[in-house]
């Protein structure tokens, strides 16, 4: 039952806190701190105030977007470094692909083992840090869009913050990345 819970929080933190944290990030750089609220009045103008359902909707939407964007279209070369530089001293060297079928095998070891144990938490810590990455991306593309949409509206009070925002999200995450990449080849290393 834990697992399940540990499971559905992490399905928020994935998809529907990173966007939020991003929408937090581009409301404060927001000169005027009313974006948001112009963009839910352009969106649904005939309900005041505006129902959260179609945000949280936004919220979903641009989450998934961005969770999956960054898995398939830059993190596998993340993961290639990073496998790269904890494996240069190990022979044979396990590829990504050996490194992610070792992964599915722990997740399916019996119950309270040893190597679901280490999965679990390698799979945990990972998720926080794709929250990351998460979003920074967010951060970026809610700012593109809102300023593509509302230019006039939409003004940054410093472009050095929020970059240095958006850079502190994706450099917390790249560490992060680094350290679990190290474990997640200690534990191939171990139960194999």
């Amino acid at each position: 039952m834990l697992n399940e819970l540990v499971k559905q929080l992490v399905a928020i933190l994935r998809y529907i806190a990173a966007p939020a944290v991003g929408i937090v990030v581009v409301w404060l750089a927001d000169v005027s701190h009313d974006v948001v609220r112009v963009a839910m009045q352009a969106a649904w103008p005939w309900t005041t105030p505006p129902s959260p359902w179609p945000f949280v909707g936004f919220l979903a939407l641009t989450g998934v977007t961005v969770y999956h964007a960054h898995r398939t279209l830059l993190h596998p070369f993340i993961t290639t470094l990073l496998v790269g530089l904890h494996t240069r001293s190990l022979s044979p060297k396990p590829s990504v692909d050996d490194l992610a079928f070792a992964r599915w095998r722990r997740r399916g070891a019996a119950d309270h083992s040893a190597e679901q144990s280490a999965q679990a938490v390698l799979d945990e810590t990972n998720a926080a840090i794709h929250f990351f990455y998460c979003s920074g991306w967010s951060s970026l593309l809610i700012s593109l869009v809102f300023k593509i949409a509302f230019p006039t509206d939409f003004q940054l009070a410093s472009r050095i913050a929020f970059s240095s925002v958006i850079l502190l999200f994706l450099i917390t995450a790249v560490v992060g990345d680094y350290h679990t990449a190290k474990l997640d080849v200690e534990a191939y290393r171990r139960f194999r």
